[in-house]
């Protein structure tokens, strides 16, 4: 059993300003150098980050003995909060966006990486080797070039059992032809 918990409440709400705008990179004049880790920050989150963690897998063991693996999604915070998540013992990180996921790859060593968003067949290229699970599979074209670009990719497929117009999923129809 999976379970994927957005740390959606606010983990950092000031200070970072163009820090976090341009990735994890620190301006200097007018160019970006390499990306870095604000430790400080990742320090300060890093009990916070566990708090949570305790109490989501206390939830867990309340209404089930099955072993169930969280993946902490960090979309939308800067790096320092994966790397305060997998400090915290979060070892599956969920990313949206292929860009962001990129930007952590490099500076949050030791992530196992789930890809959860609406997946484009373009970004399959520049994720294959990062990425251990993808999790939002819903079209030909995405394996068609997973089996190109990641051979043995695991994936799950994405069904859109409520038929809802603009999100992702596959029919149900279609499923078997993408097993």
């Amino acid at each position: 059993v999976q379970c994927v918990h957005h740390l959606n409440e606010p983990l950092v709400t000031s200070g970072l300003g163009r820090h976090a705008a341009s990735g994890g990179r620190h301006l200097v004049g007018e160019m970006l150098s390499e990306p870095v880790l604000d430790q400080s920050l990742v320090d300060r989150l890093t009990p916070a980050v566990a708090r949570r963690g305790s109490e989501l897998r206390a939830r867990i063991a309340a209404v089930t003995d099955r072993e169930v693996r969280v993946v902490a999604v960090t979309k939308g915070h800067p790096p320092e909060v994966a790397a305060a998540a997998v400090a915290a013992g979060f070892s599956d990180l969920g990313e949206n966006y292929a860009q962001e996921m990129l930007a952590k790859v490099a500076l949050v060593p030791g992530a196992r990486w789930h890809f959860v968003g609406r997946l484009q067949s373009n970004k399959v290229r520049l994720l294959a080797g990062h990425v251990r699970l993808w999790q939002s599979i819903d079209r030909r074209t995405l394996i068609r070039e997973l089996a190109k670009r990641d051979p043995g990719a695991r994936v799950l497929i994405q069904v859109d059992l409520a038929g809802t117009e603009g999100r992702g999923g596959a029919e149900r129809g279609d499923v078997g032809a993408l097993v």
